[in-house]
């Protein structure tokens, strides 16, 4: 079963994306991740071009341990299986560890 990962900003401002749209994530600042996805919404005719959507999330000082929670969210099995997986809801409060918020998403048009 693929999962969905889950991201919001604010109450009109959040993002879904299946698990198989995770392209990865850089850590571009001190505390800054960078998570990239395939296109949600994807206009251009160039197919050889490289398009992503982009989520910014805020972690506390160790970015390899909140890449290590992101990736075992996605990963999980048995109990914690649960195909709807919130990765940062900066509405409710609620982050895989490490993550402190959910600051923007970017969406390529």
């Amino acid at each position: 079963m693929e999962k969905f990962l889950y991201f919001a900003v604010s109450a009109t401002d959040s993002a879904t994306y299946p698990s198989s749209a995770f392209r990865g994530v850089e850590v571009t600042t001190d505390q800054k991740l960078q998570l990239y996805f395939a296109s949600m919404i994807d206009t251009h005719q160039d197919a050889s071009a490289d398009e992503y959507d982009k989520i910014i999330l805020s972690c506390g000082t160790d970015e390899k341990a909140a890449i290590k929670a992101i990736v075992d969210a996605i990963s999980a099995t048995g109990s914690m299986k649960e195909a709807f997986v919130t990765i940062a809801d900066s509405v409710n409060s609620v982050f895989v560890a490490g993550v402190t918020a959910c600051d923007s998403t970017a969406y390529t048009a």
